[in-house]
């Protein structure tokens, strides 16, 4: 049940630039979705590509990606807009996956760990914060 709990309510991380604005609402419920399938397949460690993919939409508010960032968002984006359906044909250069290289996609892997941490450690923070309110603290 924890891990069901987490994938439900463990926060959805976007760039510090970004959180007044949060996650986009069209990749909301995804998130957790993908979250879900994530537990049915012993996935640990690693944000979804859908997380990945607010992470870096809300990341442009700040700055203009860098040449990997650019490359990784189409990737994930594009992989998404094909699981929804999303006609994908306006994009003039598709970043489909064999066209990471393996240095982009272990540099993506990597930042997909670190905001699995994040979350995990804001979720871990927040359910601390409620059992302390269920004991009776402040």
């Amino acid at each position: 049940m924890d891990e069901i709990e987490r994938a439900l309510y463990k926060p959805i991380i976007v760039h510090p630039s970004a959180v007044p604005y949060g996650c986009p609402e069209r990749l909301k419920e995804d998130i957790v979705i993908d979250r879900l399938a994530q537990i049915l397949k012993g996935e640990r460690g690693i944000c979804t590509e859908t997380e990945m993919l607010a992470w870096l939409s809300t990341a442009t508010l700040a700055s203009p990606l860098s040449e990997i960032g650019y490359k990784a968002y189409f990737y994930l984006f594009y992989r998404w807009a094909r699981r929804k359906g999303i006609d994908t044909s306006f994009m003039e250069n598709p970043h489909e996956p064999e066209t990471l290289e393996p240095y982009e996609k272990a540099e993506l892997e990597h930042v997909m760990r670190r905001i699995w941490d994040a979350s995990d450690e804001g979720w871990r923070a927040k359910h601390k914060e409620l059992e302390g309110k269920e004991k009776g603290g402040p």
